[in-house]
């Protein structure tokens, strides 16, 4: 049986992918968590931004497969913390790369739609690059590093991401429910436009790439573009919660950091064409669990 190594066990992603597998039982499952412990078997905390601790946990676990999610996600922290995000999103990442080059092992890393600017949209793999804030740029130079470094990989690009959490405040639907049930107003842009990707649909193809062990590069994005605005509205319907709270805000004059990108819309032809997968639509999704 092989060994799987799930970095950001705690994570949004990490997290319900562990649960996945262990569904499933055909990985050994290990996990690492910085510091907010979960209670699944085989996880260790770790400071992923220390070499020599990343090492030590590596060669004891010795995985034929890391899947590397663990990143600081928040746009606006890592613009004001950008030496921490590129310790913990850029050189943890060269870390894990180079025991999975030493140690032929294949490494899955979960990457962003934020590596591109905005002024495109449909984003495919070929697109050039050009992140305009920090967390996309330490994610890019980290995909960069990957490239170098690492024959045998897949990097994932998500867009971003909303379903059911352990946590309950992780998806990008969970956050603007948690505002709307406290009664809070919250602004949301009529004019930023993503490919919003459920949270199933993204660990299945995550498995999928483990137990095939494909490599390349992808796009895993959503079946619908829409604006941040529309889709907390779908959310808001959906769970009969006050839409007068979510209030319509433009990107255009908004000089607060980070940059905001308008339209990070990714294309899943490439990945359509080497896994038979039909991603959920946003209504569907939610319709599949409860809300209390």
């Amino acid at each position: 049986m092989k060994k799987i190594l799930i970095t950001g066990v705690s994570g949004f992603v990490g997290y319900r992918f562990y649960e996945l597998l262990s569904e499933k039982n055909d990985f050994e499952l290990y996990g690492f968590f910085n510091k907010t412990k979960v209670n699944l078997k085989n996880t260790f905390s770790i400071d992923i931004k220390k070499r020599s601790e990343v090492i030590k946990f590596l060669k004891e676990i010795s995985p034929d497969i890391i899947v590397h999610t663990a990143a600081l996600t928040s746009t606006t922290y890592c613009e004001k913390n950008p030496e921490e995000a590129w310790l913990t999103n850029t050189l943890a990442t060269k870390y894990f790369t180079e025991y999975a080059k030493n140690n032929s092992s294949y490494l899955l890393f979960i990457s962003t739609d934020l590596v591109f600017d905005g002024e495109k949209g449909w984003y495919v793999e070929e697109d050039k690059t050009n992140p305009i804030n920090v967390y996309g740029e330490t994610k890019k130079e980290a995909e960069d590093l990957i490239f170098q470094i690492s024959p045998r990989f897949s990097i994932l690009r998500s867009s971003l991401i909303y379903g059911k959490s352990w946590c309950e405040n992780r998806g990008a639907d969970e956050k603007i429910i948690n505002y709307l049930v406290e009664g809070k107003k919250i602004k949301l842009f009529m004019d930023e436009f993503r490919t919003f990707l459920f949270i199933e649909d993204l660990v299945k193809i995550m498995a999928y790439f483990c137990e095939k062990e494909i490599e390349g590069l992808f796009h895993v994005g959503g079946p619908e573009k829409m604006s941040r605005y529309e889709f907390g509205k779908r959310v808001a319907e959906k769970f009969n919660l006050d839409l007068s709270l979510i209030e319509p805000a433009s990107i255009k004059g908004y000089n607060s950091k980070p940059k905001r990108v308008p339209d990070g819309s990714l294309s899943t032809k490439k990945l359509k064409s080497v896994i038979p997968f039909s991603f959920t639509k946003l209504d569907d999704a939610l319709s599949t669990y409860e809300r209390n």
